[in-house]
């Protein structure tokens, strides 16, 4: 819906979409831990959102595979 657009302009956007973001401080957290991934691993890695509305809404982190050996 609108507010999951929102969401998902707030992580990739130098400045928050909505102010209601910031102040109920949804988001946000996200863009941080977003930012962080994408900085220590890489533009290819890092948070998305999608959702169905009234059905479900799934949060994936990609991260890159460890290696052992």
């Amino acid at each position: 819906g609108e507010s999951l657009e929102k969401v998902r302009q707030a992580l990739t956007s130098d400045i928050s979409v909505d102010m209601r973001l910031e102040k109920k401080g949804n988001g946000i957290g996200l863009k941080n831990v977003n930012e962080r991934i994408k900085l220590f691993y890489g533009n290819k890695y890092g948070i998305e959102i999608t959702s169905i509305k009234g059905s479900f809404t799934k949060l994936t982190i990609r991260l890159p595979g460890v290696s052992q050996g």
